[in-house]
């Protein structure tokens, strides 16, 4: 299907989440999972694990790198590790669906995330984009709401609404082949009744590859695990096409512009397409500017984009998603009215 046939188009308003966004609802930020990780019985197993773990900065990341690549741990050393990693993100799901969470988590899906879907009598389809690998919006977005759907995967257990947390293997989801994906390409952009999608481009705790190992992309080495899987590979370059519309919102929530990969996407859109950056964050207007002035791209020389991803900022709120919905109300706060409004304009 060519462009000019395309039923589709993508909405002009896109989100882009990352570990804060579900951080108030005690889901992990980066700087959490060390001792999610440091804490699980593999660790204290194994001794090396512990040493490796307690040096350096404590970068979950950067541990997992030196650990899995390094002819220094053993096999046994190494699969401990990835239990470990496992079972730390198993228990932020558990935590995640705990009953005291599952109220106000249902409502932000209810009365902020379904502000973004597309709509099937203007042809247009809604995106969240994510780098988170928890099963949030799975657990607690609805169905009800517009209908969603994760591309080129299905689970009868997704997107029931306030559902609680079962780990098991029937929640195990086993990633598609090249040919799949292709199919699954093909036909994206055709008419059908899903005018919302949610897309993982760093995939997910409860996905595996083909090979049987664990389908998330950790460690500095992010395009080259994306790369190798042709799901994940898929996903980015959606992500691309889709800010490369003209005059696109980017609505970003929880990421912190860690991601060299991420950054250049956005910056490349910012430049070439005018697109409009809207930024949700805890931190001090001055603070997030630091941040941004160290972002770098992907590219040998690691040249800085954070003037360029700064230069795209058309709206900045300090806050976090909670602040913008009411628990057991459809329509969101004062604030959350100010910033859908600011969107329109």
């Amino acid at each position: 299907m060519t462009v000019g046939q395309r039923w589709f188009q993508p909405r002009r308003d896109v989100l882009l989440t990352g570990a804060g966004f579900t951080h108030p609802f005690r889901g992990y930020l980066a700087s959490e999972m060390w001792a999610a990780i440091f804490n699980q019985a593999e660790i204290r197993r194994h001794d090396k694990l512990r040493k490796c773990m307690i040096q350096g900065d404590l970068d979950f990341e950067t541990i997992y790198d030196m650990i899995m690549k390094s002819p220094e741990y053993k096999p046994r050393e190494k699969a401990a590790f990835l239990n470990a990693l496992r079972n730390a993100y198993r228990q932020m799901d558990e935590i995640i669906s705990d009953q005291t969470n599952r109220v106000s988590a249902f409502a932000v899906c209810q009365s902020f995330v379904s502000r973004f879907a597309g709509s099937l009598q203007q042809q247009e389809r809604g995106f969240i984009f994510t780098l988170n690998q928890d099963l949030f919006i799975e657990r607690f977005y609805s169905n009800g709401n517009s209908l969603i759907k994760i591309p080129g995967l299905e689970s009868p257990g997704w997107f029931r609404g306030n559902s609680p947390g079962e780990w098991d293997a029937r929640a195990i989801i086993t990633l598609p082949g090249v040919e799949a994906v292709k199919k699954a390409e093909d036909a994206f952009w055709e008419k059908s009744s899903i005018n919302f999608v949610y897309v993982k481009l760093h995939g997910s705790c409860n996905w595996k590859s083909r090979d049987g190992t664990d389908r998330m992309v950790i460690g500095h080495h992010k395009t080259r695990i994306i790369e190798s899987e042709p799901l994940l590979k898929w996903y980015v370059s959606l992500f691309s096409e889709v800010l490369q519309k003209d005059s696109r919102n980017l609505v970003v929530i929880g990421y912190g512009f860690r991601d060299p990969h991420i950054n250049d996407i956005i910056a490349d859109a910012i430049r070439d397409r005018g697109l409009k950056l809207h930024v949700v964050s805890p931190l001090q207007p001055r603070e997030f500017k630091d941040t941004l002035m160290s972002v770098h791209g992907t590219n040998v020389h690691m040249i800085p984009r954070g003037e360029e991803l700064w230069d795209g900022l058309t709206g900045y709120y300090r806050a976090s998603v909670t602040a913008f919905f009411k628990i057991g109300r459809s329509q969101p706060t004062a604030q959350g009215e100010a910033f859908f409004s600011s969107l329109e304009n």
